[in-house]
């Protein structure tokens, strides 16, 4: 307890003042509702499927889960006497591949604001590891963006795949008498995930500036900007 209470005592705190401690505490805040927004999410919606085509129509309500990781196709839904409806798509690769850059960059995060504040005058001091705080901006930059578009791309096919023209030509013998839809899914909230996601992907992105100004390459650039001092003549 006496290390814990030194440790934080002895850290520098006035870095999170600075831009670059700014950008990692948003970081810190975006990159957990990023992907908490996507592994929390949890919806149903409601398919009325008309069994026969007798007067007046026998329906069936089918209550469909949408749930992360959305293997649409792993859904068991009964329905009419031993049928099943079916929804034959996957979109677990995408989802899962935002969550772990979501995880990733929030492990980092936090051991960048370790290294700001407890390690700060090794950060000043090892002209090495400002730059390799910047690639790794980078690296995270390039990620999120990736995984924002494939995952903004898979909820388009998300809502796609539970529409109901697509519920009806997947099951075209249940939904022969007719199928409509009694309670729409609400995507809302992963609809926020992709924000979150390109939102993350600017704060990284725009860190850069800040993080560049620490490297060794900056201040270079800063020495030989500077006019030299004439040499006094003997």
């Amino acid at each position: 307890m006496d290390i814990v209470q030194g440790i934080v005592a002895s850290a520098n705190t006035r870095v999170l003042k600075e831009p670059r401690g700014f950008m990692k505490i948003l970081q810190f805040i975006f990159t957990i509702c990023a992907f908490a927004t996507t592994t929390s999410f949890s919806s149903n919606m409601k398919v009325s499927v008309q069994c026969t085509s007798d007067k007046p129509a026998e329906s069936q309500i089918v209550p469909i889960p949408l749930d992360y990781n959305f293997q649409l196709y792993k859904l068991d839904l009964d329905v009419c006497e031993h049928s099943k409806l079916s929804l034959q798509q996957d979109f677990s690769s995408d989802s899962g591949f935002f969550v772990a850059v979501g995880v990733l960059a929030f492990l980092f995060v936090i051991g960048d604001l370790v290294l700001y504040t407890v390690y700060d005058k090794m950060y000043n001091e090892d002209i090495r590891i400002p730059t390799f705080d910047f690639a790794i901006h980078i690296v995270f930059g390039i990620l999120f963006l990736a995984a924002s578009s494939a995952w903004a791309n898979s909820l388009n096919g998300l809502k796609a795949a539970t529409s109901l023209e697509t519920i009806r030509a997947e099951n075209a013998k249940i939904c022969q008498f007719d199928c409509k839809i009694t309670e729409e899914p609400d995507f809302a909230k992963l609809n926020i995930s992709i924000i979150l996601g390109f939102l993350n992907l600017f704060l990284f992105t725009s860190n850069l500036w800040f993080i560049y100004k620490e490297t060794s390459f900056f201040a270079s650039k800063v020495d030989q900007s500077q006019p030299q001092e004439p040499q006094s003549k003997i």
